[in-house]
């Protein structure tokens, strides 16, 4: 081999080691770039995830304050009907009160025309005894009438 031989497998030698070190920063290149790509695909994935959740978070947070607003309006009107209803408890019991009294006072004057008719026929019956004595009495009196006497059986 000659001197020339040994030039032309230097260089080949040297074109052999540029190719192997270009090729070296390919494979680089090409695993920084699928390495990014990569990074790329799952920072959007996550970013999807981001921006999904916070319009989910957004779309609950106006539900909860519908929620809420519906849960105000339905106290306030569950608070009316309790004073609605507490008046009319109250009313129910004025009007039950009043309805006793008159119940009390007309039974105490059913018990008083009952005594006093009571009364009046033990009275009446008083008369009548008082009557049938002095008729008696007076039969009586007509039957001892001096006249003949009679004897006894």
């Amino acid at each position: 081999m000659d001197a020339e031989d040994f030039t032309e497998l230097g260089d080949a030698f040297g074109a052999y080691a540029k190719n192997i070190g270009r090729r070296e920063q390919l494979l680089l290149d090409r695993d920084f770039s699928t390495a990014t790509a990569t990074a790329a695909e799952h920072l959007a994935r996550r970013h999807t995830e981001q921006k999904t959740a916070a319009e989910a978070a957004h779309h609950a947070a106006k539900a909860l304050a519908h929620l809420a607003a519906q849960v105000r309006t339905s106290v306030q009107h569950a608070d009316e009907a309790l004073h609605a209803l507490r008046e009319d408890s109250a009313m129910a019991k004025e009007n039950a009160a009043q309805q006793q009294q008159a119940r009390d006072e007309a039974d105490l004057l059913h018990k008083e025309v009952r005594r006093r008719t009571l009364v009046l026929r033990r009275d009446a019956a008083h008369s009548r005894t008082v009557q049938a004595e002095e008729q008696l009495a007076e039969e009586r009196s007509e039957l001892e009438l001096p006249g003949p006497s009679y004897p006894r059986c």
